[in-house]
């Protein structure tokens, strides 16, 4: 009977909670996320985000070497009017540079025309956008 029990039934809740511990453990350790699955149904999607070990001497507090922490995110993704889609994001403080590779000239001026919005809203949140480059590339 006490097998019966409602605290003793195996829930899908606490299966899914068994499986996040320990993969949020490692994203603790190793200091990276990455996930691929669907943005969206039929929006593939790849993102991996890596804090990198950041040393100054001069940063003595906690919260001023959490500020320094440099942070890498990779982006893949295929966009219906843009085609494949590779952003790289290095954010470090309130100061960020972003690199976007796309497949060909058209997407490539549709991001440049797109990026003084995005420094605005950037700069709205208190980031600023010290660098976006956009290249065409065929592999991305």
């Amino acid at each position: 009977q006490i097998r019966q029990e409602p605290q003793n039934q195996n829930t899908a809740s606490t299966d899914t909670a068994n499986n996040l511990i320990p993969q949020q453990l490692d994203t603790l350790e190793n200091k990276r996320l990455s996930w691929q699955g669907e943005l969206y149904p039929g929006q593939p999607m790849q993102l991996d985000i890596v804090k990198e070990d950041y040393q100054d001497k001069q940063s003595s507090t906690t919260s001023e070497q959490e500020s320094d922490a440099v942070w890498q995110t990779s982006l893949k993704l295929q966009l219906p009017n843009l085609g494949q889609v590779h952003v790289k994001i290095r954010l470090q403080g309130d100061h960020t540079q972003l690199s976007v590779n796309v497949n060909d000239s058209a997407a490539a001026a549709s991001v440049k025309s797109a990026a003084d919005s995005l420094s605005q809203s950037l700069a709205a949140s208190g980031t600023a956008l010290d660098q976006i480059t956009v290249q065409i590339d065929d592999k991305s």
